[in-house]
């Protein structure tokens, strides 16, 4: 057995989630997510089929039109902000608490009610939140805080 059993409880796991609260809206907004990190498995695997899927697709431009370099648009900002919020709502948010609509009523969290409102939030705030989610320092347990009996139980002992 290794003598740092102990840092055991400092791993995050698949299925881990924090709480991301939206402090500059109405009724502070709170989000649960998972990581947007290697560790939540399946938004890994979404990236990577994405990424693959770009590097086919830009190799098949380049051949089409050369060695021409694509100077970056505000529609390809646009495009790759849409990306995101698509892997967003299909790996990473999992649930909501105070989202209202415009007539301060609350919302229902559905992946389609998800897409909408992370597409109507302004830009840098989906740029927070993805700074969030990337963080696995928020996703950690805070273990000093933490009775030995319940560090115990998180190192699987």
């Amino acid at each position: 057995m290794s003598q740092f059993g102990q840092l055991k409880a400092l791993h995050v796991k698949d299925g881990d989630t924090a709480e991301f609260y939206f402090n500059e809206l109405e009724g502070i907004p709170q989000l649960t997510c998972k990581p947007a990190t290697n560790v939540n498995k399946a938004f890994l695997n979404a990236v990577m089929a994405a990424s693959k899927e770009a590097s086919r697709v830009a190799r098949a431009k380049k051949k089409i039109k050369g060695k021409q370099d694509e100077a970056i648009t505000q529609a390809a900002i646009d495009r790759a902000r849409m990306d995101d919020i698509e892997l967003f709502v299909d790996h990473v948010v999992v649930g909501w608490e105070d989202v209202v609509n415009q007539n301060e009523e609350p919302v229902e969290f559905t992946a389609e009610n998800c897409r909408d409102f992370l597409q109507a939030i302004p830009p840098e705030m989906f740029t927070e939140l993805r700074l969030f989610c990337l963080d696995i320092r928020n996703f950690r347990p805070e273990v000093t805080k933490m009775d030995p009996e319940e560090q115990e139980t998180l190192q699987g002992n």
